[in-house]
This record gives structure tokens, C-alpha cells and sequence, in this order.
């Protein structure tokens, strides 16, 4: 674990972290070093640093981010954008793209968060949102369907991110959560061994 590494070797981890994601270092200070190394230590922060971004630690997850996600407001963006498939859907508010590319499918295919492969005959209709009231989603491998907002409480999904996580979404039905579940009704069935899949990937 980085926390039991030298304060030498830590700091350029950070330091290392920042530059991933900002692109340059050319403004971060020992004083921002201090406070990233502060919140690596303990559930702390959000701290302000240079070029926009904040950093916090969320249940023992350092988070880098732009400062306005981790802003009070609760209300979702009320945008929708119909999906590609194939090809790339690029979403608003800096949240990146959705891109579809079809593969062969494989029954040894197992759903989770880095596999989201999906029935090539997925509904004309999905959209790429933010969540709504009212969805649910009943995720592969599991039992039962629960409400979306019962299913990120369940998954501990940092409710500061909640409100800037694009979703696949067939009316209130979620066909993907990235990073988190598939939709059980639109993944591959061990019947579709002989047809292509569908792969989303979303790109930060």
C-alpha cells in the first residue's frame, strides 16, 4: 500500500497522479503536495488544487476531480442523446463518450464491471442520460430489480458522483451502469453463441 511507502516515494506517486490527469505539474506546489499527501493518509479534503481540480478521499478511494462535480447540487442535467451503435456518442458536460463496437461473442464472457457485452439486438430506443426517478435496473448475476438509487446505495456509489454518471437507459429500464452492472434482460444469452455482441465502453 502506497500509505506504508517513504514520504519520498508517495509524494512522486502523487505527483505522478496529478500530472496523469491535469497534464502538467507546472503549477503544484509542496503546499498541494502536503494536503494530497494529507488526504492519502486519512479520509480528508475536498482540497482545492491548481488547474480546476479538487481531491478527497471517499471510502479509502483518493478521487481527483474537477471541482464542479463535487458541488451541493442535486439536480440531474435534463439531457438525452440517442445511442450509436455502432460508432462513438459524445456526451455534454465533459463526461467523455460513449463508444459501441461489435464483437464476436464469447460464452465464456463473464459481466462485470470491465465486460459489459451486450445482445446485438439491443433496443433502437436507448439513450444516453443522467439518472431519472423512477429507474430501475435489474443487474446481470443477481437477484430481483431494484430502483437505481437503492442499487448505488447498495453498490456505495459516492452520492457527490451520482448526478454525473451517464447511463444507458431503455425508458426508466437501465441497460448499463458503467463500471457498475448490466442490465440482466440485455446482456448475451448462451443462445446468441453464434451472433456478434455489442461492447460499451465509456471513455472518461
Amino acid at each position: 500500500l502506497l500509505t506504508k511507502e517513504h514520504t519520498a516515494i508517495q509524494m512522486r506517486v502523487l505527483k505522478s497522479f496529478f500530472l496523469r490527469i491535469s497534464g502538467t505539474v507546472k503549477d503544484l506546489s509542496q503546499i498541494h503536495l502536503a494536503l494530497m499527501q494529507e488526504v492519502l493518509q486519512k479520509q480528508a479534503g475536498p482540497y482545492d488544487l491548481p488547474y480546476g481540480l479538487s481531491i478527497r478521499n471517499y471510502q479509502g478511494r483518493i478521487l481527483l476531480e474537477k471541482k464542479d462535480i463535487t458541488s451541493s447540487d442535486n439536480e440531474s442535467d435534463d439531457w438525452e442523446i440517442q445511442l450509436n451503435i455502432p460508432g462513438t456518442t459524445v456526451l455534454p458536460s465533459g463526461l467523455g463518450s460513449i463508444e459501441a463496437v461489435k464483437i464476436e461473442y464469447d460464452r465464456d464472457f463473464r459481466y462485470n464491471s470491465e465486460m459489459n457485452c451486450f445482445s446485438q439486438g439491443l433496443p433502437a430506443g436507448c439513450v444516453v442520460r443522467l439518472r431519472r426517478p423512477g429507474d430501475h435496473i435489474k443487474p446481470a448475476g443477481r437477484q430481483g430489480t431494484r430502483t437505481l438509487k437503492k442499487f448505488m446505495n447498495e453498490e456505495k456509489i459516492d452520492p457527490k458522483l451520482r448526478n454525473h454518471l451517464p447511463v444507458i437507459a431503455n425508458g426508466s429500464d437501465i441497460v448499463w451502469l458503467p463500471e457498475h452492472a448490466c442490465g440482466d434482460a440485455y446482456i448475451c444469452k448462451i443462445d446468441d453463441i453464434d451472433h456478434s455482441a455489442i461492447r460499451l465502453i465509456w471513455q472518461r
